[in-house]
């Protein structure tokens, strides 16, 4: 994609235009500049580019209006346009450009890894509509849907998918607080994406260079997370043969992460307590104190100041936590993110397995819209790795899905019935031996010809 992608950078400012433009050359795309927006339309009109990195705020024409009239002019349908601004507080400026069609909008100052990450995701999603193109004339009304999804704004920041309001909040937050050294407080039901949060914060902030180190509070036997966290002595109880550092060592100078922090007890939140307060700790059985310098962030599924006020969490941990809380939404009060989540998923799955791209078929997605998702992101996660490996060819369909996602539609006995009754492949074969005939092909299944076409119908086929 690279080699053949031109992007049209439009900037006024030349330390800007420059700074841009290089960045773009030194990740191997080819660059065309333009310092005006009539300089842009002409440049668009006669060079098609692949993308255009638009400034708001330009001499002769509001960079609002040069994407008002690219997206107007069908000419230029291959284009796509990520507007950009010097100003965090544009809030219209951004309202406006999307309302009229762009496909981006990013702040500056921006870090250049992230404004590449941003580029390379516009450029992928061109390049599955073209993929989707190709394949109209097999999967006729999915290309439609997938389309209209490729053409609305996708926000991904480091690694985390979500378009929602409240996932962009989340976005900002951890760009706040990634450059400062305050400890965080992640709350979300499990599944949500907690840890991902946490490395987002390390990774964009001034430790990236130094250890990330993961802890599960909860998955760690009682008698053993003292030691996990902060290391031992040889001798210090049966089995321990040797001296071992604790995970806060470990992350010395980086950042350490306690998953499901209200699994600690109550020595362990005591210990934890003066590491929060000194950054000084002993090994358990130790008697010499050690200092670090870690960066502590948490998490929780828990009501956490809930479990304090009920005793069963020190408040006054809970306070030295809680500096900055980060809330995670349920997935199902972030609906609309499902699609671009399912796309994610897909492509990340068949490229590790080295598969051909499959595509969710309409009624597939319309399901998997209406389900509930108590497993939040992981659960989606892992029904599209269950569906890739029930399905056959290139459309993931509804018979693909795990049957739990059809629990909480009314017509779940009947599709589950005829599930029971139809298999997709039984299916192909009986009509590939009766050359399409579906009469014949139900009496070699066993079913009624109304039955096979509807589990046709419903399957898109």
């Amino acid at each position: 994609m690279k080699e053949k992608c031109q992007i049209l950078v439009v900037d006024d400012e030349p330390h800007m235009l420059r700074a841009t433009s290089r960045l773009m050359k030194s990740a191997g795309y080819e660059v065309i500049e333009a310092t005006t927006g009539n300089d842009c339309l002409r440049l668009t009109r006669e060079k098609s580019p692949g993308l255009i990195l638009l400034d708001v705020m330009l001499p002769d024409i509001n960079g609002v209006e040069v994407c008002r009239r690219i997206k107007a002019d069908n000419a230029f349908s291959d284009s796509y346009v990520i507007l950009l601004s010097s100003l965090r507080t544009e809030s219209d400026s951004q309202s406006e450009g999307l309302e009229e069609g762009a496909d981006g909008y990013i702040a500056r100052p921006i870090p250049n890894r992230e404004l590449l990450a941003r580029v390379e995701a516009i450029l992928r999603m061109k390049q599955r509509e073209e993929a989707l193109r190709k394949l109209s004339d097999q999967v006729d009304g999915v290309i439609e849907e997938h389309a209209k999804e490729l053409e609305e704004t996708r926000e991904q920041f480091a690694g985390i998918i979500g378009k929602h309001t409240a996932m962009l909040d989340v976005f900002d937050l951890i760009r706040q607080v990634a450059t400062n050294d305050v400890t965080v407080l992640i709350q979300g039901e499990s599944g949500t994406g907690k840890e991902l949060v946490a490395s987002a914060i390390h990774h964009e902030g001034n430790r990236a260079d130094k250890p990330f180190v993961a802890v599960n509070c909860g998955g760690l036997p009682a008698g053993t997370l003292e030691s996990e966290l902060f290391g031992h002595v040889k001798g210090a109880f049966t089995g321990a043969i040797r001296d071992k550092k604790g995970r806060f060592e470990l992350a010395d100078g980086g950042t350490i992460f306690l998953d499901e922090v209200g699994e600690l007890s109550a020595e362990a939140q005591a210990k934890l307590l003066r590491v929060l307060q000194e950054r000084t700790f002993e090994r358990v059985g130790g008697e010499t104190t050690i200092k670090v310098d870690v960066r502590i962030i948490a998490a929780t599924n828990k009501d956490l100041k809930q479990e304090a006020t009920a005793g069963n969490f020190r408040r006054d941990l809970y306070y030295r936590l809680c500096v900055v809380p980060i809330d995670l939404p349920p997935l199902r009060q972030r609906k609309t993110d499902i699609p671009l989540l399912a796309e994610n998923f897909l492509k990340q799955t068949v490229t590790e397995a080295k598969q051909a791209d499959c595509f969710l078929a309409n009624k597939a997605l319309a399901v998997m819209m209406a389900y509930d998702w108590p497993g939040n992101v992981r659960e989606l996660q892992n029904a599209i790795q269950y569906a890739l490996v029930m399905c056959t060819g290139k459309i993931i369909n509804l018979s693909h899905l795990p049957a739990a996602i059809f629990s909480q539609t009314e017509a779940m006995p009947k599709k589950r019935h005829r599930k029971r009754k139809l298999e997709l492949y039984s299916v192909h074969r009986a009509l590939q031996e009766t050359n399409g005939n579906k009469y014949k092909a139900a009496q070699i299944l066993g079913v009624s010809r109304s039955t096979i076409y509807r589990f046709l119908a419903e399957n898109d086929i």
